[in-house]
């Protein structure tokens, strides 16, 4: 027994790594890195950026409008240019007879087609809506205070809306105090 216990110890410290000497390679501190940048993936590469693509855009955004974070990135110019085309369609509506074709032409303009109300709701009014809550209007675009047949018309936004502030058409009843039919932009 006293020749296999020495045995034993040295076993158990060899295999749990329990020796005398200090590991070379020991995990570097914060400090001891480069700054953030992955050795393998070149100077212009960054660990945030790797792993944040929408901070990489940002610095790409501002380094070609020559701006920095905070001013000159206009990353919604790319989601408004999206927007233009889109169009909202009534269909003609059983009850109220409402149908139409909204497009959005500009980036400030909407085009109204062929609009048509029978009029038995009393006034209605033409919202622009979040489809999140269709009944509160981020701004109105026309009142129709009875029967309209075919009303085309181009509509500007007002100062201070833009097409990321809405999503939907609505057609409000001011009777019943609320939205009587919407259709989302597609």
């Amino acid at each position: 027994m006293v020749k296999i216990f020495p045995l034993i110890l040295i076993g158990v410290l060899f295999f749990s790594g329990c020796t005398a000497r200090t590991s070379t390679n020991a995990t570097p501190t914060p400090s001891a890195e480069t700054n953030g940048v992955a050795p393998a993936l070149g100077e212009k590469s960054n660990r945030v950026d790797i792993t944040d693509p929408i901070i990489n855009m940002l610095k790409e955004n501002s380094s070609t409008s020559g701006g920095n974070l905070t001013e000159g990135a206009n990353i919604n110019q790319a989601t408004i240019n999206d927007e233009i085309g889109q169009s909202a369609i009534f269909r003609k509506d059983y009850q109220y007879e409402i149908s139409g074709i909204i497009k959005i032409t500009a980036v400030d303009k909407l085009s109204i087609e062929d609009f048509n109300y029978n009029g038995s709701c009393g006034m209605v009014s033409m919202i622009l809506v979040n489809s999140v809550d269709k009944n509160a209007a981020i701004t109105t675009v026309k009142q129709y205070p009875d029967r309209v047949t075919n009303d085309n018309f181009v509509y500007t936004l007002p100062e201070g809306v833009d097409l990321l502030q809405f999503n939907a058409v609505s057609i409000f009843c001011s009777a019943r105090n609320k939205s009587v039919i919407s259709t989302s932009f597609r």
